[in-house]
């Protein structure tokens, strides 16, 4: 049963999935509850708007062949899963068989998590931050040149990002840290 208009899902569903892939980098489940808190949804039927978003948010994933980003959101009632109709949901999407309240559900419910979480994080790695970062061989390239010098500085910025905090460290006052 339908208790929000579904232009209505569709803008809940957006912010929605910008908060999950937020959550997605910590690694950790999170509830229909604080995500019907977090995105300061009003009565009544908060926990339903939240569940309709999160089968909007299903169904464009399974279209694109995404993981579902909302494997992140679990009940706080079933031990670490989502609720049935999470399932019921991606039974209709083609992408579920098993049995809801089974080890079929588990399963596929850690494989759809783990999938989310490997794809966020990738996003951030690949994405426009990517320029800020650097890989394994960048590591190497500055401690063999930090190794290479009489005198080895103590710190030493691989990345550009890390440039930058060091150049913010000595001319914002420590306050600015706390």
């Amino acid at each position: 049963m339908t208790f929000i208009a579904e232009d209505l899902a569709v803008t809940i569903a957006s912010r929605l999935r910008k908060h999950l892939q937020k959550i997605a980098g910590r690694r950790v489940p999170t509830t229909y509850q604080e995500l019907a808190k977090a995105l300061a949804l009003t009565p009544p039927h908060r926990i339903h708007q939240v569940t309709e978003a999160l089968e909007h948010l299903m169904a464009v994933d399974a279209a694109t062949g995404r993981p579902f980003i909302a494997a992140i959101a679990i009940s706080k009632a079933r031990g670490g899963l989502p609720a049935p109709g999470f399932f019921d949901c991606a039974r209709r999407l083609g992408r579920f068989a098993g049995d809801a309240a089974g080890l079929e559900a588990q399963a596929f419910h850690a494989r759809e998590f783990n999938a989310a979480v490997a794809r966020s994080t990738r996003e951030v790695y690949e994405g426009p931050m990517s320029r800020l970062g650097g890989d394994s061989d960048d590591v190497a390239a500055a401690i063999e040149k930090a190794l290479s010098k009489r005198r080895a500085p103590t710190r030493v910025p691989v990345t550009p990002s890390a440039r930058v905090l060091m150049g913010l460290r000595r001319v914002l006052p420590d306050r600015a840290w706390d």
